[in-house]
């Protein structure tokens, strides 16, 4: 198996850290914490794919990629976000994303999505998330409890 080199954009340290612990084995990762930093080892690690969290401090993944793409970087992208819009997934989709993540993710399937995309050579993976899964998460990241009374409408509320 050959050894893929992994760039792994990510403001959560924890998260990075156990995605670079699953990677280890058959991956050569870097790992960084905001949109500047990303940048600057895209062009001097040469990543085969880029993790790229969609809500990197400093630079948006977005902004990121549109940077990317101006200066003749060319890399597949595994995206995960908390939070996606019709604008983010347009924006993805259009800049060469590959596929779209929804967080919190289990990292055992992203480490899955991973392979398919280095091992199998898989070009386009892209996947619009579910919208009801997205709401539910941007429900929990806001801190609406499940049991609340009204949470299953103020959620269908939302979808519509």
């Amino acid at each position: 198996m050959d050894i893929h080199r992994i760039l792994i954009a990510d403001g959560s340290e924890v998260f990075r850290e156990e995605l670079q612990e699953r990677l280890q084995g058959f991956t050569l990762t870097q790992t960084c914490g905001d949109g500047a930093q990303t940048l600057e080892l895209l062009r001097s690690f040469c990543p085969d794919l880029l993790v790229l969290d969609l809500m990197l401090p400093g630079m948006d993944g977005i902004s990121l990629l549109q940077a990317a793409r101006s200066a003749g970087i060319e890399t597949k992208v595994l995206a995960t976000t908390r939070f996606c819009s019709e604008y983010v997934l347009e924006a993805a989709q259009r800049l060469g994303v590959c596929y779209i993540m929804p967080k919190p993710c289990d990292l055992r399937a992203l480490v899955s999505r991973i392979e398919d995309l280095l091992c199998r050579n898989h070009r386009n993976l892209f996947v619009q998330p579910d919208l009801q899964l997205q709401v539910t998460n941007m429900l929990q990241a806001l801190g609406v409890p499940p049991k609340l009374s009204g949470y299953v409408q103020l959620r269908e509320a939302i979808i519509l």
